[in-house]
């Protein structure tokens, strides 16, 4: 079993309150990550001794082994050994939502490239069901493609920090994908309920525009949608 830095179990140990024979397994991986980390970066060279004295001897015990990578944890949290390895992993970091942020991308923006298309094709009197399908699916949906766009790249930059600063845990960045439609559909919405002209003929968005900003800022637009309820619901209760 590999130690978790983020179980309750971690954060008992560090407050010495789980003995070391209690400790689970800490992977060698994540250890020898964490002795370059906090030797790069002149982090307590005691428990650094003690966690690479730990590991050096002919038969170490895992206890004494989880102890001491538990002591230097508690000097660099939120960096841990499997924070540093996951963040030098691209495939971990960016796969599943580097892939989807590709294909929302070519299905947002390849509708402005449709545009011309559908013109040229119009006046030539051709192409009836791209036509059909361009106006009456791919434009409805685009808000959509755009919402979930500005929540993935509100994603990846999250990433890139915490990467950056060796703090990326895949384990802890799970369930991204129902955020991901949560912005699209906000971003949807947005356009839907919004007047075009709200923002005064000084300021010109465009509903695209409009959709993407909400998908990257899904906390505050959802959060502002959670108070415009309320504030409704209080109203009608009167």
């Amino acid at each position: 079993m590999v130690f978790a830095s983020f179980s309750p179990l971690f954060f008992r140990a560090v407050r010495n309150s789980v003995k070391p024979e209690e400790l689970p397994v800490v992977s060698f991986e994540e250890v020898n990550a964490l002795l370059i980390y906090s030797s790069r970066n002149k982090i307590n060279k005691e428990k650094i001794v003690a966690l690479s004295d730990a590991i050096r001897q002919e038969a170490p015990r895992p206890s004494d082994v989880a102890s001491a990578y538990v002591e230097l944890v508690s000097e660099t949290y939120p960096v841990t050994g499997r924070t540093v390895l996951d963040s030098q992993n691209t495939i971990k970091r960016f796969g599943g939502i580097g892939i989807l942020t590709v294909l929302l991308f070519l299905l947002a923006a390849g509708n402005h490239i449709a545009d011309s298309w559908q013109v040229d094709t119009i006046k030539q009197g051709s192409g009836g069901w791209f036509v059909h399908i361009k106006c009456y699916i791919w434009d409805y949906f685009t808000p959509f493609f755009w919402g979930c766009l500005g929540t993935c790249v509100f994603y990846l930059k999250q990433i890139k920090d915490l990467s950056n600063s060796f703090k990326y845990e895949h384990k802890r960045f799970q369930g991204w994908l129902p955020g991901v439609l949560l912005g699209g559909i906000l971003g949807a919405i947005l356009v839907a309920i919004v007047d075009k002209n709200a923002f005064g003929s000084e300021v010109k968005f465009s509903t695209d525009t409009c959709a993407f900003i909400a998908g990257m800022g899904v906390e505050v637009v959802y959060s502002t949608f959670e108070r415009f309820l309320s504030f409704v619901l209080s109203i009608r209760t009167k």
